[in-house]
């Protein structure tokens, strides 16, 4: 086995984020295959899944003394290079890093640009050049770069958490129609425009049930729901300091029998969830990566509909998955190629799927096993590879 250069992430490894995703699994396949990463934010047992500890846990502590001196000397200002470790910086919107990459440099550097606003001003475009070469996680990205001059980039796919897969029915949802819909409450994953379609479609087929993954530790966002103009109000808080999903469905029409709340669910427990739903619906308004959580859908055989935009479209390259093709124009330059999904459309879909469940679920399937087939954390790990041997 042809040895890995050595990784460093960062950021910390965890289950609830999906960067945290990243460093789990990418960092597990690295171990297997012989070359532990550095691990240079603080994690815990507590945030991973008991399996994901005891095969990250021996290098999180192999890098302690390592995060030990970093932080010593960067605290005092000084700018550390590891020789010989391309380390990682993932960066936002804006290209905005972490205050870490500053003052911490690898051998190569690696960005991970992962972004929506499409206008990158004169700040953004010195920031990228900071780094040898950019990873991004859809063509959405790797073409906004490409639109900016940026060409020195690799495209590499997130893989799927193995647990996730097809199984058996225990009749969970027996009488129901399960609609899943997973991803941060915000505009941009557009959960409003679920709530509008499930609430015309429940009105027709009243067995339908919510079945819902929104919650995140980025409460704020859902105050952004608003901006659509398809629910009445933004989500509130409950005595907790979470949102209350409960009460801003009910002001949105949909009862109490008609949802269910998923909380902060891990993979396993998620899973056992998802192989009793009938359908999936994505109708997000844009996604700087593939969608993690729809490719989790899929790969559990669940049959899965994503719009048709930004980096949802590398996943409709897959095929055996249901397009919302109506696309309109989302306002604002930054967003020239969001899309909005059309709410009779995802409605029609529904009733596809309801009319021929036999039928969508030999096409979910189907989903399943080509995207666990294509899209691996091995791979994910081998584009990495290419780009450190690109930088050099």
């Amino acid at each position: 086995m042809e040895k890995l250069p050595v990784f460093a992430f960062i950021w910390p490894p965890s289950r609830t984020l999906g960067w945290g995703q990243v460093a789990i699994h990418a960092g597990m396949d690295m171990i297997e295959r012989g070359t532990a990463p550095l691990f240079l934010a603080e994690a815990g047992a507590a945030i991973m899944e008991a399996d994901q500890w005891s095969r990250i846990g021996p290098a999180m502590a192999a890098s302690e003394g390592l995060r030990t001196a970093l932080s010593q000397m960067m605290s005092q200002g000084q700018c550390v290079t590891l020789d010989g470790v391309a380390v990682l910086h993932p960066l936002g919107d804006h290209m905005q890093a972490h205050a870490i990459s500053g003052l911490l440099r690898g051998r190569p550097n690696l960005s991970l640009p992962c972004f929506c606003d499409e206008i990158l001003d004169e700040a953004a475009l010195d920031s990228l050049n900071r780094f040898d070469r950019h990873i991004v996680l859809c063509g959405y990205n790797r073409d906004l770069l490409a639109d900016h001059g940026i060409h020195n980039t690799t495209l590499t796919i997130q893989g799927i958490d193995p647990v996730m897969r097809p199984g058996p029915r225990r009749g969970r949802f027996a009488g129901r129609f399960a609609i899943y819909s997973g991803g941060k409450l915000e505009y941009r994953k557009g959960q409003d425009i679920v709530v509008a379609a499930f609430k015309a479609f429940h009105s027709r087929h009243p067995e339908a049930l919510l079945v819902t993954a929104w919650r995140s530790p980025f409460v704020g966002s859902a105050a952004s729901l608003i901006e659509g103009g398809l629910v009445v109000q933004a989500p509130g808080t409950g005595p907790d300091g979470g949102l209350d999903l409960a009460g801003w469905l009910a002001a949105n029409g949909i009862g109490p029998d008609d949802s269910l709340d998923l909380g902060m669910v891990g993979h396993a427990d998620l899973r056992e969830v998802l192989i009793e739903c009938d359908v999936a619906i994505f109708p997000n308004r844009s996604e700087p990566a593939t969608n993690l959580m729809a490719m989790e859908a899929m790969a559990c055989g669940l049959p899965t509909a994503v719009s048709a935009n930004t980096g949802h479209t590398d996943i409709l390259d897959l095929g055996d998955c249901l397009p919302f093709t109506d696309q309109r124009p989302v306002a604002g330059a930054h967003r020239a190629r969001w899309g909005e999904s059309s709410v009779d459309e995802i409605v029609a879909v529904m009733e596809q799927v309801y009319r021929d469940r036999d039928g969508a679920a030999a096409m979910g399937l189907a989903g399943s096993r080509t995207i666990i087939s294509r899209w691996t954390w091995s791979g994910f790990v081998d584009g990495l590879c290419e780009a450190v041997s690109a930088a050099s």
